[in-house]
């Protein structure tokens, strides 16, 4: 381990301030500038930080450093390394002072001085947003009461449909009535919507079809496959009644076909 006689430019500095050091000696051979640090115990590991060692020459360097901590730092205390070499630097001690002032009557500095009275200015921005985040919020709980009230509301006006007969057998009956008027499309999808209404409490005449498959997943997530195929037919009602002039009796009763086997196929998964 070589050593190295070292001089710095100050005697005192405050916490954090840059310090350099000058050093007539060379640096071991193959030392590595970029790893170069100080070699300190654990407990002191993060009390001294070295910004950079600049070779001068080949008998002298200078290292940038600082400490982080007040104390007495002597430089003969001082080991740099670069995790494989170690140069013992010897030299000047140096006081490094608390950038906090001590108190008049004598006690350690504090770290902060009374919160009240607050002095400290407040850019008008900090009050601005400070606005827009209470009217967001309020905005917020706004329209939550009033989506839960109309939602709440809803549901009360499914119970005018309730009936002792089930889902299943007042579907068939009106579909029976139906076929007698030629599966009218109007008649025949307002048997269908009422069973979807009945058997799994959805809104089927209150809201739009996509929001109606929105309410049956948020409602009613073990559904899946009921659900994708409720939709899937009323997309077909709404292609169907663009071209309802041209629907022929075998289209009609087919399609009836179709509603038969989702309303079978779902028996006994229907609330």
């Amino acid at each position: 381990m070589s050593e190295v006689q070292c001089l710095s430019d100050k005697e005192k500095i405050t916490v954090g301030e840059h310090l350099n050091i000058s050093c007539v000696g060379a640096l071991s051979s193959g030392f590595s500038v970029a790893k170069a640090g100080f070699k300190l115990s654990e407990p002191n590991k993060y009390t001294l930080k070295i910004f950079k060692v600049k070779p001068i020459s080949e008998n002298e360097f200078n290292i940038d450093f600082t400490a982080y901590v007040p104390a007495e730092y002597k430089l003969g205390d001082l080991i740099l390394t670069d995790g494989a070499s170690e140069i013992n630097l010897s030299g000047v001690t140096v006081k490094v002072e608390s950038v906090i002032k001590a108190s008049s009557d004598g006690k350690p500095p504090v770290p902060y001085g009374s919160l009240l009275p607050i002095g400290i200015p407040m850019p008008i921005y900090y009050y601005v947003l400070l606005a827009a985040a209470v009217l967001f919020l309020g905005l917020f709980v706004m329209f939550r009461v009033k989506r839960l009230s109309y939602y709440k509301k809803l549901r009360e006006k499914l119970k005018q449909h309730n009936s002792p007969i089930t889902p299943d057998t007042q579907f068939y009956k009106s579909i029976r009535l139906a076929e007698k008027a030629g599966f009218p499309l109007d008649q025949t999808e307002k048997a269908f919507r009422l069973y979807n209404l009945r058997a799994y409490q959805l809104p089927m005449f209150d809201l739009p079809n996509p929001r109606i498959a929105k309410y049956f997943k948020r409602n009613f997530p073990q559904y899946k496959s009921t659900r994708i195929s409720l939709i899937k037919i009323l997309i077909e009602f709404e292609e169907l009644h663009k071209k309802d002039n041209l629907l022929t009796a075998i289209d009609r009763h087919e399609f009836v076909k179709k509603l038969y086997r989702y309303v079978e196929a779902n028996e006994g998964l229907s609330s």
